[in-house]
């Protein structure tokens, strides 16, 4: 259900016409020598009304965080009002760019650490990591970025990007600078909000 509602819409309305096709028409032509099993086989048509509808809740969610998330990238006006969006919000503002970028766009929604990757980004068959830092006053030093850098490797992705609504510091620069480390400063993540607008 969870990975449903994350999963664009019509993932749910295949998944549920699948549900109410087995439920229905497969699950009682199986037969199987298991006494027990096989009445409890029989009875599935019984439930295929109630499964194929629980499985459908989902896909009004998920129309409605894509709605909201097209309405969050759409209303941004400059540098301003991005650094005034809340961490989540940053991070969903930078997976709906890429997502528009072409991107097939896997976003960490788990409460806990999510262990630097906030976005995973997929295409042409590689795979890049995001980190996003909606850091407002001071500069993100080389730190994040060799901390990045491990995990990329670690991972074994193409890429690591490292947004941020602020500015890097030199060393952060030097650092990447001959490395697969894409430094998003704010200006940059403002040309690309509005190229994708």
């Amino acid at each position: 259900f969870d990975l449903l509602v994350i999963l664009p819409w019509w993932v749910s309305v295949i998944v549920s016409i699948s549900a109410y096709i087995g439920l229905n028409y497969i699950a009682p032509s199986i037969t199987v020598d298991n006494m027990f099993l096989q009445p409890m086989l029989k009875a599935l048509p019984s439930l295929s009304p109630i499964i194929p509808l629980v499985l459908l809740i989902p896909a009004p969610i998920s129309a409605f965080t894509s709605w909201r998330k097209r309405i969050l990238l759409d209303n941004q006006k400059s540098i301003k009002t991005i650094r005034n969006l809340s961490w989540r919000e940053f991070e969903e503002l930078v997976a709906e760019a890429y997502r528009r970028q072409g991107f097939t766009v896997i976003e960490n929604t788990t409460a806990g650490a999510d262990g630097g990757i906030d976005v995973c980004l997929k295409k042409d068959g590689l795979t890049h990591l995001v980190q996003c830092k909606n850091w407002r006053t001071s500069k993100v030093g080389v730190k994040v970025i060799r901390e990045m850098y491990g995990v990329m490797t670690a991972e074994h992705a193409s890429s690591v990007i490292i947004i941020i609504s602020g500015f890097f510091t030199q060393e952060a620069k030097n650092f990447a600078a001959d490395k697969p480390v894409d430094l998003v400063d704010g200006s940059q993540l403002e040309k690309l909000i509005i190229n994708v607008q």
